[in-house]
């Protein structure tokens, strides 16, 4: 029987074992959160152990996620250590192929999440985005343009009360074995307007027919839903919200490791990005 760290708390391996049965394999995932993951593989299942967890993606598995249990890896188990806690998800086999990064399933799971009324009730801090001063002044610093005026415009699209994944971006979607798409890293669960979700679908820097093709993509689904969107979701409303994903980056102190080269090619990029569209 391959060992599990002696770390973790009893309750963790055992909800680990419940689950998988006897023990074959056991790896760490490495991804950008800086949170400590393993998969663990058994004799019945896999499952993902997640360590050092944010209290607001706690609550999101423990208070939310039994409403959207369809959209969301399963919980099979859950311990809270003081200020952050441990969480036992559904392993999701196959990461989001790229032809399904802002295709209707994708959409169809956002445009659920979005309708779910009072979904993050059970949150006592939902995440709320904002485009603040100091990240205009650092962004300025860093790509030597005005940014006044886009900042400006991006904090109204900012505010609402939607429930948002708010980090929807497609390293932190997963594909089941039945081909369903579930979305995980709750960390950033809140409140805000939908089109922040849809605007973090795209990836890199978008043009303004990705953007138009995103929109109308979503307002799709909602339509799908019987919900459609009271006000029009339009492509520069996109635009300016894939901006202030890269500005809130660019004001990141302390970015993992990997995003060095992200934050670099962004301060080459962005400049002419933005002429292209603002």
């Amino acid at each position: 029987m391959h060992a599990l760290p002696d770390t973790w708390p009893v309750e963790v391996t055992d909800a680990v074992i419940a689950v998988v049965g006897e023990v074959r394999d056991s790896q760490p995932l490495t991804g950008l959160s800086g949170r400590a993951v393993r998969r663990v593989d058994g004799e019945r299942a896999s499952v993902v152990v997640k360590g050092d967890v944010h209290p607001r993606e706690l609550a999101f598995y423990v208070h939310a996620a039994p409403r959207v249990a369809d959209l969301v890896p399963r919980l099979h188990g859950y311990v809270e250590t003081g200020e952050a806690g441990w969480l036992v998800l559904e392993h999701l086999p196959g990461p989001l192929p790229r032809e399904l990064w802002t295709s209707p399933a994708v959409y169809d799971v956002l445009a659920t999440l979005h309708t779910v009324a009072d979904v993050y009730g059970g949150l006592d801090d939902p995440f709320r985005p904002e485009w603040t001063d100091a990240m205009t002044t650092t962004a300025q610093r860093a790509l030597g343009i005005d940014l006044a005026r886009l900042a400006h415009d991006t904090r109204g699209l900012l505010s609402g009360d939607t429930p948002v994944s708010g980090d929807p971006n497609p390293r932190n979607w997963g594909v089941r074995a039945d081909g369903s798409v579930a979305l995980f890293d709750w960390e950033r669960a809140g409140l805000s307007s939908p089109a922040v979700d849809v605007a973090i679908t795209l990836p890199g820097l978008p043009t303004r027919r990705e953007a138009d093709d995103a929109a109308a993509a979503y307002s799709s689904a909602r339509q799908r839903l019987g919900a459609p969107l009271e006000v029009p979701l339009r492509a520069h409303s996109l635009l300016l919200l894939k901006l202030w994903t890269a500005v809130e980056l660019l004001d990141e102190h302390r970015p993992h490791e990997a995003l060095r080269g992200t934050r670099q090619w962004l301060i080459e990029a962005l400049p002419a990005w933005i002429a292209s569209w603002a």
